[in-house]
Formats: structure tokens, C-alpha cells, sequence
């Protein structure tokens, strides 16, 4: 029937949107944000200050300051602050399950 029909292009357009903007993220996103996504998956939290060894690993002394390169990340809502610890968010876990299902590189340089 028409309801149905209404739910079920509601369901597609939701998840056209998202592989849409997943798709952007994971063209602006770098290697090693992706590599603190795939670390904060498999520990519950860590604090700013010890993920930034991400980012001296491979951007210390480029363009981009620590604070931006954090910031990226929440303000995907792909990581969250709980306290002073940082945790991925559902968004950033379903994020990495999407690279898995659609085979994306996930040692993107940098």
C-alpha cells in the first residue's frame, strides 16, 4: 500500500544521506584520524592528551594545528567528550562499519 511505500523510500533516502556524507567524510578524513577512530573502537576512553601521538606521528609540523585536527572529529559527532575522556560515538562506530562493508582504504596517508 501507499504507507508502505512512504516508509520504505523513507528508509532508502536515510541511508542514501548517510553513505552520502560518509562518503565526504572519508575523502577529507586523514589515515591517522581514521587509525584514533579504529583505537578509541576497541578502548573505552582515552584523554586529548594521549591521542595526540596520532597526530605527531604523521602531521607535527604541517599546516594543521592539534586542536583542528581534533576538532574535525567532533564536529562530525564521529568522537564525543564524557568528562575529560574522549569515546567514539555511535556515528563514528557505524562510520568504520562502512569503510569495512564498502572495501575503503583504511591507511589513508596522514
Amino acid at each position: 500500500n501507499d504507507a508502505q511505500k512512504i516508509e520504505i523510500l523513507k528508509k532508502y533516502s536515510t541511508i542514501l544521506y548517510i553513505k552520502n556524507n560518509f562518503d565526504i567524510i572519508y575523502e577529507d578524513i586523514f589515515g591517522s584520524q581514521i587509525r584514533i577512530l579504529q583505537h578509541l573502537n576497541g578502548f573505552p576512553s582515552e584523554n586529548a592528551d594521549s591521542l595526540i601521538r596520532f597526530y605527531e606521528d604523521k602531521l607535527s609540523g604541517s599546516e594543521y594545528s592539534y586542536e583542528s585536527y581534533l576538532e574535525y572529529l567532533f564536529r562530525l559527532n564521529l568522537i564525543i567528550k564524557e568528562g575529560e575522556n574522549i569515546v567514539i560515538s555511535t556515528l563514528g562506530s557505524d562510520f568504520l562499519k562502512f569503510l569495512v562493508l564498502t572495501n575503503k582504504r583504511l591507511d589513508k596517508p596522514y
